[in-house]
């Protein structure tokens, strides 16, 4: 398997004449494919037995659905671009700059896109729509359904056919966070709100939506709304519902208006699921799922300078224009559009219990969740909100690896181009703490959704609260993008989607970049620790800490674990690295020959490139216990002589002492005779 989990593990070989050998395939990066993988670069791939096909080149900085392209390789799905194979190459970049990526193999499809942007094609009669478009389409989604998988990237542009007619054949959609590179019209309302990056995975429903707005787009032999404003466009769907905008003034055959009105209903819970669209037309007999026509409002709420007469538009018009929408809310101006406008006198209660809950809140997010709850009120329908940018609860992890790739310096203006707006790693934070995802479920009725995102969200800020290079921001990062590779400075340029591939860019740059502080930094603990790599959390603790020398130990027993689980393959850079920095761990042996002999032998050992070795070498436990007790038992003796040599002094100041005391008693004594002497002599004188 060439998927580690759902992680690149596999690196690509050189066949000897300039290509890229993956597995079977052949991949030529002096060939470029156009056309065929969104917004990313695709190169000209061939399978060994002559299948010809393309491999597509995914960006660091919008992170690949890893865990669907491991779950769809194996046997191809019919009508559709499966994953055939993947690997991480060097790819030419602008001048000498050389960058790594993950390459997916599809196999080619049988003809071009069924119409080109902006161009139009034969309108297709009800006979291929149903037989060439419809049926295959469905027969897909059932395939991937059953393997949990949803599509996400149905857009004419991505829909193929022979040039001389049949089934499509649908491309692609796994190099790109899901429903990235659709068109703001191939979603519905409520997910083309969301930024690109943050629409979500989503449910069948959303793939049964597009693949509706495709049948019309092969219909009419054009895209009717080519040139359209998307914001005008949106504002008319939420008035007058997606079926009504989209096949206005179209013409279309048979029984397919009935069908595209269940397909194209804006709440999800009414389009068909598979099993009636596979027995359509009879098991679809009677059902009329469509649009509800929103109730108009007698006065309008007017809002920077704009006016909505339903609850829908409002909701919007909050969305798309925050502060304004939280002053409305604060001042009554929207409780005024709801009772006098409306008539609904219980919706404004509820809301102004949001105003008053509000004031329990934080106050650095109480008006975030105040709005946030008051639009899911309005509409039910509507995205997660949060200050003034849209998205899908699931699309918090593109959109935060949106932001922090830029903050790393990894995103390009390729990548940023992706986004109309954008939320602030600062943002995303907040309406983590904020249990925003939780709290907007609730507010949409949607009690077990609420359940699960409160479950999940406290995970989240489990995450955010862990101290040291383990958790945060970083953390948060890796355990929502599973296929991310690491974003770290350090490996800047590398795809390293997995331990194993990470240690092999650690010690690529380790050679590239001599004199670096060694890792790991915040992304390669957070990387690491997201990966659950078995007891690697408590090795990175000590990086936290301020001890030089448990700071060196920590980072080379996290390195050395490493090499000892994938393949053992030899350091000498990183070895070298550590041994160059292992001053203040040599310098807390207490032997001064042992403190030599260590210096002497870990540059002996960094040669060899074991990581495992060097730190034995620095870690040695029964080394450092018997320099321990050396070192205790050298203290020792010389506290021994030390008390000895007190002992002896103690003595020869007693003697000192007595000497002294008998010397002046003698003194007294010769003294006293003299004396004594003298006064006989006076005496008898």
């Amino acid at each position: 398997m060439p998927l580690d989990g759902v992680g690149i593990t596999e690196r690509a070989e050189q066949d000897g004449s300039g290509g890229l050998l993956a597995g079977d395939w052949r991949i030529d990066l002096g060939n470029r494919v156009p056309a065929l993988s969104g917004r990313l670069e695709a190169f000209a791939a061939r399978h060994r037995q002559g299948t010809r096909g393309f491999a597509v080149a995914c960006r660091a900085d919008m992170p690949p659905r890893a865990a669907d392209i491991a779950n769809l390789l194996g046997p191809p799905i019919e009508n559709l671009l499966t994953p055939r194979a993947t690997v991480a190459a060097r790819l030419p970049g602008r001048g000498a700059e050389v960058r790594e990526a993950m390459l997916v193999v599809h196999a080619l499809p049988p003809g071009p896109p069924i119409i080109a942007p902006g161009g139009r094609i034969r309108p297709w009669p009800e006979t291929e729509l149903v037989h060439d478009l419809l049926r295959p389409g469905v027969r897909m989604l059932a395939a991937l359904e059953a393997k949990g998988v949803t599509h996400r990237g149905l857009r004419p542009e991505n829909l193929f056919r022979p040039a001389n007619g049949g089934s499509v054949t649908f491309g692609e959609a796994w190099c790109l966070p899901p429903a990235l590179a659709q068109p703001f019209w191939c979603e519905a309302p409520q997910v083309a709100q969301c930024l690109p990056e943050a629409r979500g995975p989503g449910t069948l429903a959303d793939d049964v939506f597009a693949l509706g707005v495709c049948l019309i787009v092969a219909a009419a032999g054009r895209v009717p709304w080519a040139g359209m404003d998307p914001a005008a466009f949106h504002r008319a769907r939420l008035e007058r519902g997606s079926f009504n905008v989209l096949a206005a003034d179209l013409r279309l055959p048979g029984a397919l208006p009935d069908l595209l009105r269940a397909m194209l209903a804006d709440d999800p819970d009414l389009r068909p699921e598979i099993e009636a669209l596979q027995g359509w037309p009879g098991a679809m007999q009677g059902r009329k799922g469509s649009a509800r026509v929103a109730r108009k409002a007698g006065r309008p709420l007017v809002l920077a300078g704009q006016q909505a007469l339903d609850m829908r538009s409002a909701a919007w018009l909050l969305a798309t224009n925050w502060a304004d929408g939280v002053r409305a809310l604060r001042s009554g101006t929207l409780d005024g559009f709801l009772r006098r406008g409306l008539g609904d006198s219980q919706l404004a209660e509820k809301l102004s219990d949001l105003v008053a809950i509000a004031a329990t809140d934080p106050p650095d997010t109480a008006d975030d969740v105040m709005l946030c709850r008051a639009i899911a009120m309005l509409d039910p329908l509507a995205p997660l909100c949060w200050r003034g940018v849209a998205m899908m609860p699931e699309g918090l992890g593109p959109l935060l690896a949106r932001d922090m790739a830029r903050a790393a310096g990894v995103a390009s203006a390729e990548g940023d181009a992706a986004s109309r707006s954008g939320a602030t790693q600062t943002d995303l934070v907040a309406l983590v703490a904020a249990e925003a995802p939780a709290r907007w479920a609730m507010s949409r009725g949607e009690n077990a959704t609420a359940g699960t995102l409160s479950r999940t969200g406290a995970q989240w800020r489990v995450l955010l609260r862990t101290q040291g290079l383990t958790g945060g921001a970083e953390r948060l990062l890796y355990h929502l993008n599973p296929g991310l590779p690491c974003l770290s400075p350090l490996v800047k340029g590398a795809w390293a989607s997995t331990s194993a591939s990470l240690l092999a860019a650690l010690e690529a740059a380790a050679a590239d970049r001599p004199g670096r502080v060694p890792p790991p930094d915040r992304h390669v603990a957070a990387f690491l620790a997201a990966r659950n790599e078995a007891g690697i959390e408590r090795l990175l603790q000590p990086l936290s800490g301020n001890d030089p020398a448990e700071i060196l130990a920590a980072r080379a027993a996290v390195l050395a674990r490493l090499q000892a689980r994938f393949g053992r393959a030899p350091a000498p850079n990183l070895a070298a690295w550590i041994a160059a920095e292992a001053g203040p761990l040599v310098a807390t042996w207490k032997s001064r020959s042992r403190r030599a002999e260590l210096a002497e032998q870990l540059e002996s050992i960094a040669a060899t490139g074991e990581l495992g070795i060097l730190h034995a070498a620095l870690d040695d436990a029964t080394a450092r216990r018997n320099d321990t007790d050396s070192a205790e038992a050298a203290q020792a003796e010389m506290a021994a002589i030390d008390a000895e040599l007190a002992s002896e002094g103690q003595v020869v100041a007693v003697l000192r002492a007595a000497a002294r005391h008998s010397g002046q008693q003698a003194a007294a004594a010769i003294s006293m005779t003299v004396m004594f002497v003298v006064l006989l002599a006076l005496a008898a004188g």
